[in-house]
This record gives C-alpha cells, structure tokens and sequence, in this order.
C-alpha cells in the first residue's frame, strides 16, 4: 500500500512499479489493481479515438469501431486489472464473449504486424 496524496502515489508507483507485474510477487500485483481502470478505460478511448458510450450500448460493433473496442478490451484483459466477468460488465458483454474477443485479438496480432504494433503503441502510453 503506498499513502499519500494521488499526485505522489502516482509518482511512486509510475518510479517503482514495473510496467507488468512479476508473477512470483503478489505485492506487485495488488499494487497494480489499486489502479482505477475505468479511468484507464477512458484514456484508452481517447487515445484511440473512439465513444466509449458507443462500444457499451451498441449490440454489435463493425469495422474500425469493433477493432478499435478489441484493442481496448485486450489492453485490460492484458494488464490484469480485472476478471473477464468485470470486463464484461464494463463492455454490457458476457464473460465468454470477452474471452473471445481476446482471443481473436490475440490471433490478428499473431498474424499482423501492424495490429501488433498498435496494441504496443497503446500498451506504452501506461505504466503500471
């Protein structure tokens, strides 16, 4: 637990904290999921130019907006911050269709550089 005022708590963890949380030590990761993610969730949709409300409401998304709502969902599922379940209720999804989400996400990263290299551009505007 770090205390103190969100300014130096941020300070303090943008400093120490590694950007993925090593597995062998739970204190990292604890500190990790201290961090707000719908605020994360904000950020990420704004960097990627998409309306958050717009991927929540919509039953289905096609195109750029699916692939742009995909990006984020893998950005939170990759950063461990929450359970697919929670994920779901963020996205108005079920737990099942953000595990495929990820996993066909996964897969077009696998298969394509560029989708690749735009989940590392997101991935490198937040430190953990």
């Amino acid at each position: 637990m770090i205390l103190g005022a969100k300014k130096f708590v941020d300070k303090i963890r943008k400093q120490f904290l590694p950007d993925i949380p090593h597995n062998d030590l739970p204190q990292q990761k604890h500190l990790a999921k201290d961090i707000n993610a719908e605020d994360l969730l904000k950020k990420s949709a704004k960097i990627v130019q998409i309306d958050i409300d717009k991927c929540v409401q919509a039953k289905r998304l096609h195109g750029i907006d699916k692939h742009k709502r995909d990006l984020i969902i893998y950005l939170l599922w990759n950063k461990g911050l929450m359970t697919n379940e929670k994920l779901g209720r963020l996205f108005n999804m079920s737990y099942s269709a953000i595990s495929h989400c990820v996993k066909t996400f996964k897969e077009k990263m696998n298969k394509d550089k560029k989708v690749k290299n735009q989940f590392k551009k997101l991935n490198s505007q937040f430190k953990l």
